[in-house]
């Protein structure tokens, strides 16, 4: 499976799915479950470096964030800073912002995506 045929999945079974949260950590948990019940590998809170962590890192190439604030602009960087790094081959953010879509779908020649969860919020 490619990086890029892995985030097509995993947005698929995202957007499948309602998710009740007040918080990031608590949609992280959430996230945990779907990928734990869909039997799909990952590795939470992945170091990168000292200062980078990975919210999950799913087949040994896909970084998931999860973001229900910040700005565009503190997401663009992160997300660069990310695919900087080789064992990230590509990046989906699971967000509830909708500008956030403005993403480019691309960082250092790897893929990017923004999965949008709007139904979801408590």
């Amino acid at each position: 499976m490619t990086p890029l045929d892995c985030i097509d999945e995993l947005e698929a079974l995202l957007a499948s799915k309602t998710f009740r949260y007040s918080s990031e950590a608590e949609l992280q948990e959430g996230l945990r479950r779907v990928l734990v019940a869909a039997a799909i590998p990952f590795e939470k809170e992945l170091r990168l470096s000292a200062k980078e962590r990975l919210d999950f890192y799913v087949r040994e190439s896909v970084a998931i964030e999860t973001k229900i604030g910040r700005s565009l602009a503190s997401l663009t960087r992160q997300v660069n800073r990310y695919t900087l790094d080789a064992r990230v081959q590509a990046v989906l953010v699971v967000s509830t912002r909708l500008r956030l879509q403005n993403l480019p779908e691309q960082f250092n020649g790897k893929p990017v995506r923004v999965c949008t969860l709007l139904a979801s919020m408590l």
